[in-house]
């Protein structure tokens, strides 16, 4: 039961970082900086790769942001903590960078679930903000990135015509 769920776990993550690769990819230049909601499409991309990464970490304590990280680019709006400022994310991450950040968070997929034993998978998430057992952060992490890839695609279609491919699976192990 626990490879099922590590290769179920696998091809959800590896299609979730498909499609918001591909979303990614297909933005226009001139819709880089262009507002999805309230955000920049680039910032938007930036938070749902900055949360992956932190979460597939095995906790808050361990979690290093890449070595490109600005200091709060991963809050979309102001800070969740005190003193609640509002957030100013004013240098664009570029493309590339960001198209390489999908490439270490399916590394670090892989790497994670291979890991995941059934002690691990029943233990806290890590993060004490998310009260539930690592197996359900899983599933959030997954619903996160998808929720703002859905978002990106919606965007994508009405500015492009050309909504992020749908991928059913894409398995990482």
């Amino acid at each position: 039961m626990l490879d099922l769920l590590r290769q179920s776990l696998a091809g959800q993550y590896g299609a979730a970082l498909k499609m918001l690769e591909d979303a990614i990819t297909q933005c226009e230049s001139k819709n880089w900086p262009a507002k999805v909601g309230q955000h920049p499409f680039w910032h938007v991309s930036y938070h749902v790769l900055f949360c992956t990464d932190m979460y597939l970490s095995p906790s808050e304590s361990k979690f290093r942001p890449q070595p490109f990280h600005r200091k709060n680019y991963n809050f979309l709006s102001r800070l969740p903590f005190p003193p609640f400022t509002e957030v100013i994310a004013d240098e664009p991450y570029d493309k590339p960078t960001l198209l390489a950040y999908v490439n270490t968070c399916r590394k670090k997929v892989a790497s994670v679930l291979k890991k995941e034993t059934k002690s691990t998978l029943a233990g806290p998430s890590g993060f004490d903000w998310l009260p539930f057992p690592r197996a359900q952060l899983h599933l959030y992490n997954l619903r996160h990135i998808q929720h703002h890839t859905g978002a990106l695609s919606a965007f994508l279609a009405r500015t492009q015509s050309k909504p992020a491919t749908w991928v059913g699976t894409d398995s990482l192990l």
